[in-house]
């Protein structure tokens, strides 16, 4: 987690007096969708040297926006990102020409595609076409239950782009193995991508999700019970920070996700002991501190009740 956006519906953005009661700097915000304030967080990320990966996952709510798979693309990113099952293709180059003109009103200068043309096709109608074999079992992790396979396809397809065809892309299918779950999505990775690559890009957003509920969970990450912008700028930094902390103290002191942890059948390395300049009773101290020892020491002497009188 690099960036926090707080998504502000239209009709929030255009109340001045309610703008000015929250908090909100009004001459810098303006109404923005979700997939416009995700794209606002990668550049600075990057540029930042936060993330040093080139893939970027995300649901249907962002893949569906052309707008947002164009900017990517002209970033260099490469994306494998969510789509509706509404979303039309075409599985093969189809010819387009300028209507002719019928002689009345200005001459037609916007391509269209060709009358005898193969139309567009759904991604649902795409996979829903594929025979049994076309779909290959893929092993996109390792969860907590063991291996996650899915059943995926790839293949070549051309975006339309308000009915003519656009460019080239991947559209990649995914279900369960016994046919449930469908799921569909575009990206605009190199035409020799493996599917194995696509499909574990593709499974990356769980892992996403994941960390946002582990997140929720370990240090609130969505109990904010504030009414102001500045109250939930402040919630959400001191969460993340808290989160990051936990994470990079999870990996320093050898749990499953650190890069040294050793394997069950091995003792670990001794642990190295702290710099003799620092305060041999700190650890001490802090103890004495912590709410749950000053909760101890303000309880009252554990009594045993007597018996009561014959």
């Amino acid at each position: 987690m690099v960036d926090k956006r707080l998504f502000l519906p239209a009709p929030w953005v255009q109340d001045a007096e309610r703008c000015r009661a929250a908090g909100v700097p009004q001459a810098e915000i303006r109404a923005q969708s979700t997939a416009e304030l995700g794209l606002a967080m990668l550049a600075p990320a990057r540029a930042a040297g936060h993330l040093q990966g080139q893939w970027v996952a995300g649901d249907d709510a962002y893949g569906m926006v052309p707008r947002l798979r164009d900017a990517l693309d002209e970033a260099h990113w490469r994306y494998v990102l969510d789509v509706p099952q509404t979303t039309p293709v075409f599985t093969q180059p189809s010819a387009v020409a300028v209507p002719p003109w019928s002689g009345r009103g200005p001459k037609p200068t916007v391509p269209r595609l060709a009358p005898d043309a193969a139309p567009a096709q759904s991604v649902a109608q795409v996979a829903a076409a594929l025979a049994a074999p076309a779909w290959r079992e893929v092993t996109v992790a390792e969860g907590a239950q063991g291996p996650r396979p899915y059943a995926f396809v790839a293949r070549r397809v051309w975006e339309s782009r308000d009915g003519p065809p656009g460019r080239a892309c991947w559209l990649l299918l995914r279900r369960n193995l016994d046919g449930s779950e469908p799921r569909y999505y575009l990206s605009n990775a190199p035409e020799d991508t493996p599917l194995q690559t696509l499909a574990q890009v593709a499974a990356a957003r769980w892992t996403i999700e994941t960390e946002f509920e582990t997140a929720k969970g370990e240090v609130g990450l969505d109990e904010y019970e504030v009414r102001s912008w500045p109250g939930w700028h402040h919630h959400i930094t001191l969460a993340l920070l808290a989160n990051a902390f936990l994470l990079t103290a999870q990996q320093a002191w050898g749990e499953k996700a650190a890069p040294d942890h050793a394997a069950p059948d091995q003792s670990r390395a001794a642990r190295p002991l702290a710099p003799a300049h620092l305060d041999p009773g700190r650890s001490l101290a802090l103890v004495d501190h912590h709410p749950r020892a000053q909760r101890a020491g303000q309880a009252l002497p554990y009594q045993t009740a007597s018996a009561p009188a014959a």
